[in-house]
């Protein structure tokens, strides 16, 4: 800005590292028209996203500032997507990230850790939210391994059917792929290997799945 290259000439840009924080904002744009919407602002760092199967509306993971120690207070938040007030999903205390809407749109799944526990080392669930509001159901309660994304910066990734989640654990020296189920069943491996599976893709219809092994 000019007035930053104005205290640049004037030797008067002394800073601290608190005063030159890198926000994450949402921004939204359309394609045909190439208009671009700027939909977060202020305390809100964002970290990750997901948009609605119909365009309309996207969840987010924002912590109050981009300090490393404010992502345990990281809470997910619903916008529309051509812009408006956020409204809050999931507020409470601990880490709620990496949302991914259902197919049809109706549910939010989310990995965070059980309420009031803001400690690193704790474990880490799988849950679900109705994207109208609700209490979130921990679909991973039983499961005692950390719960982790398909992939950096991504969450959990549901089935077409919408009744299924993939996401990866680590499992003593192994990182595998498991599965868990919206009705609460218990969680299950996709399959039985040893070594590194990471980053599954599916299908259209979920006929076939792909990933990476490092044996």
């Amino acid at each position: 800005t000019d007035a930053r290259r104005k205290q640049e000439k004037d030797r008067d840009d002394a800073w601290t590292p608190d005063s030159k924080l890198a926000w994450n904002r949402l921004w939204t744009i359309a394609i045909d028209t190439k208009q671009a919407t700027q939909l977060t602002r202020g305390a809100s760092h964002v970290t990750s996203f997901s948009i609605a199967p119909d365009g309309r509306r996207i969840a987010y993971a924002a912590q109050p500032t981009p300090r490393l120690g404010d992502a345990e207070r990281s809470d997910l938040w619903l916008v529309p997507a051509a812009g408006g007030t956020p409204s809050p999903l999931v507020q409470r205390q601990g880490e709620d990230a990496l949302p991914s809407f259902s197919p049809d749109g109706r549910w939010v799944a989310f990995i965070g850790r059980k309420e009031r526990n803001l400690e690193r080392w704790s474990n880490q669930y799988l849950f679900v939210i109705s994207s109208a509001g609700g209490r979130p159901t921990n679909l991973t309660e039983s499961f005692d391994e950390q719960v982790e994304g398909v992939r950096a910066g991504a969450g959990a990734l549901w089935m077409p059917e919408g009744e299924t989640l993939l996401f990866t654990a680590v499992s003593r020296t192994d990182q595998r792929l498991f599965r868990a189920f919206v009705d609460g069943r218990p969680v299950e491996p996709v399959m039985k290997s040893t070594g590194v599976d990471a980053g599954p893709s599916l299908g259209r219809q979920g006929e076939v799945l792909a990933w990476t092994h490092e044996e």
